[in-house]
């Protein structure tokens, strides 16, 4: 999950520091041994801390939801109460809720106020979020979370790198001019036989304008095309079989 997002915020141009130092086991000692990464990550400047989790709640259809036509799973805050940033933790909390309702409806299922600090005290932008519990799948757990990156930015007054900036050359892109390039020399094609009539005519024009008109833009005026079939008189032909 916290791949998912890191990788989400870096491509509207955030810088993300995606800690993936383990805590376990999943005892009363947990959050104090990942405090000491919180204290790390704010002393590299984080805006924001995110503590992602999966929810134990067994049931999977307590977060599943359907947003824009796809299944993803729903998220929770949860707001220590035992901590001095309580209050700017749920503001925080209720700015990205709200932000969130106006771009996705139904993404955050709501704030729980639970018992203890979970390392909130640190940072009055702190947001533990429950991704999902564990019954839910993979894919929906990662589409929800992705869906809520787009809330990040405009809630810490981030500006986000237009999408324009990025433009990789893609396989696609190629293949794209290629269609384009053909259906011109086919187009022309069709053109150049209809207005000439015929096959023999259509190759006499083509075979003009490459010897003598691409001739002249390219300065090779003094070069004499070579006659037309019809232009050759058969006493020419005769002076040829002489020669020969």
């Amino acid at each position: 999950m916290g791949e998912t997002l890191a990788q989400r915020l870096r491509g509207m141009g955030l810088t993300v520091h995606h800690d993936l130092t383990s805590h376990a086991p999943h005892d009363d000692a947990a959050y104090r041994r990942s405090r000491r990464t919180a204290v790390e990550l704010l002393k590299k400047g984080a805006a924001a801390l995110f503590d992602i989790h999966r929810d134990g709640v067994p049931d999977p259809v307590f977060y599943e939801r359907t947003i824009h036509g796809q299944k993803v799973t729903s998220l929770r805050f949860v707001v220590g109460r035992e901590n001095q940033n309580m209050q700017s933790n749920l503001d925080f909390a209720k700015r990205l809720k709200a932000e969130a309702d106006s771009r996705h409806p139904g993404l955050i299922k709501g704030i729980f106020l639970g018992a203890g600090d979970y390392n909130q005290d640190l940072c009055p932008r702190s947001a533990l979020l429950e991704v999902g519990t564990y019954t839910n799948t993979l894919e929906e757990a990662q589409r929800g979370i992705a869906l809520f990156a787009d809330v990040v930015p405009p809630v810490l007054g981030i500006p986000v790198q237009p999408a324009a900036a990025q433009t990789p050359s893609t396989k696609a892109d190629w293949k794209g001019i290629f269609y384009i390039l053909l259906a011109l020399l086919l187009g022309g094609g069709i053109y150049l036989l209809i207005a000439s009539g015929g096959w023999d005519k259509a190759w006499e024009r083509l075979r003009h304008f490459t010897t003598v008109e691409w001739g002249d833009i390219w300065g090779l005026q003094g070069r004499k095309p070579l006659p037309r079939r019809e232009d050759r008189s058969p006493e020419g032909e005769e002076q040829k079989n002489e020669g020969e």
